[in-house]
Order: structure tokens, then C-alpha cells, then sequence
């Protein structure tokens, strides 16, 4: 009969499932200790426990009955056959929260490599800074700078406590990066207008005796320059040199 066929396959499938639930279940337990589980994982493994107990108590019903000579065998192939489509689709759930709890260690060595190479790129930018020798920084800059460090060190508290929040590090992990790259693209910036500046500024030195204009443009420069405003400096010079001597601009 097909129900004696089918009965020791089903007692299979379910203790598999029950044994993968097992096995899961136990896996999350060890992350939760080091890992915010933020889809409800444990809960879900526990109701698809639940419901594989259910099955379970049903399938021993059915095949109690089956040896005592009181089953409905259409019936009982009935439930047979809706409980391998149940299973097939725990041991499918199953499956798919371990692979997605399995990524969190890989996922934290990989921000804390992130991290490392957040600073290097810090102390890259800072060397940068300091080889170009200038006079100080504008304010806003100098609070980006802050910023972006302030933000690396959150990242490394966060990743230094007991149990952390990979979702959340994620997240933060794409800010940084983009902060990062606003940082480096507003470093370039500062010390291309600083040495824009020097150069126009000698440029101009040719005549600032002769001409009022670049002469006022060159004490303005010079003004914006101490104070840091290096791209207002240029600005400054290159507009007076320009209505000066047409080009000269492209020339520096």
C-alpha cells in the first residue's frame, strides 16, 4: 500500500526537520551572545518548532491508527502527502536563516578591516595636509575632519562591545565611506587652491605696481589666504588678472 510506503519516508523527513531545527536553534543561541539578531530569528525557529511538534503528534496519531486498523487510508495519504509540502517549506525556512545568520562573523571581520583602513585613509589625508606646509585650515574643514574621526571611533566602540549590531555597522560602514571620499575630494580641493593661490600670486606681483585693480586683488588674496580661504584667494586674483590680461588665468 502506498500509506506503508510512504510512512517510514515521512518519519524521516520529519525527524530531519525536527534535527535541523535543533541544530539551528542551538546556532542561534551562540550568536545571540555576541550578535543583535534583528529579524525575529529565534522566535520564528521556536513557531516552526512548534509547528513541527504538531506534525509530528499528528503523523504518530496517523500511523497509531494505521496499526490499530482504524485509519482512513485516502484520508491519511492526504495528510501524508500536505505534510511533506509543510516540511519542504520549513526545512526551506530553516535553511534560509541559517545562511542569513551564517554571514555575521564574515560580516564582522570584515568592518573591523574596513575600520582599519578608515584610519589609514585619515592618517593619509592628515599626511597630506601637512606636506603641503600650509598656513592652517578653514574651520569648516578642520570640523570635517572631526566629524569623520569622531565617526571612525563610534565604528570601533561598536564593534568592541560584547554584542554587536551588525545591521546598524552596515549601515554605518556606507556613511563613513562616503564621508571619507566628501573628506579626501575637500582635501584635494583646499590644497589645489593653495597652490593655485601662490601661483597666481606671483603671477600677479607682475602687476600689482601698475595696475590698482590687481594690486587691491592681491591685498584681498592675501587677506582670504591668512585666513585660510584658500579657493577665495584664487578666485580673487583670478578674476582681477583676467580682466587685466585676458587668458592669463589658463596660463598659470
Amino acid at each position: 500500500k502506498r500509506v506503508d510506503a510512504a510512512a517510514p519516508d515521512l518519519r524521516q523527513f520529519i525527524d530531519h526537520a525536527l534535527r535541523q531545527n535543533r541544530e539551528l536553534q542551538t546556532e542561534l543561541d551562540h550568536l545571540n551572545q555576541s550578535y543583535t539578531l534583528n529579524h525575529n530569528e529565534i522566535k520564528i525557529a521556536k513557531d516552526l518548532k512548534t509547528q513541527l511538534d504538531s506534525i509530528d503528534a499528528n503523523y504518530i496519531k496517523d500511523t497509531d491508527a494505521i496499526e490499530a486498523g482504524k485509519a482512513v487510508y485516502s484520508d491519511v495519504i492526504e495528510r501524508f502527502d500536505a505534510t511533506k509540502d509543510e516540511l519542504t517549506a520549513i526545512e526551506k525556512q530553516q535553511v534560509q536563516i541559517n545562511q542569513a545568520v551564517a554571514g555575521l562573523k564574515k560580516g564582522e571581520i570584515v568592518a573591523n578591516k574596513q575600520a582599519e583602513n578608515f584610519e589609514l585613509d585619515m592618517r593619509n589625508i592628515k599626511h597630506e595636509i601637512l606636506r603641503h606646509h600650509l598656513p592652517g585650515l578653514p574651520q569648516d574643514y578642520v570640523s570635517q575632519v572631526k566629524h569623520v574621526t569622531a565617526e571612525i571611533e563610534q565604528l570601533n566602540h561598536d564593534l568592541d562591545q560584547v554584542k554587536i549590531n551588525m545591521d546598524a555597522i552596515a549601515k554605518f560602514l556606507v556613511k563613513i565611506a562616503s564621508d571619507i571620499d566628501a573628506l579626501k575630494k575637500a582635501t584635494s580641493a583646499l590644497i589645489d587652491a593653495a597652490g593655485l593661490t601662490e601661483e597666481l600670486m606671483q603671477y600677479a606681483n607682475r602687476y600689482k605696481t601698475t595696475v590698482k585693480p590687481v594690486a587691491e586683488a592681491v591685498h584681498q588674496a592675501t587677506e582670504s589666504y591668512m585666513q585660510f580661504d584658500y579657493k577665495q584667494a584664487a578666485d580673487t586674483l583670478a578674476t582681477a588678472l583676467e580682466q587685466t590680461e585676458a587668458g592669463s588665468y589658463k596660463k598659470v
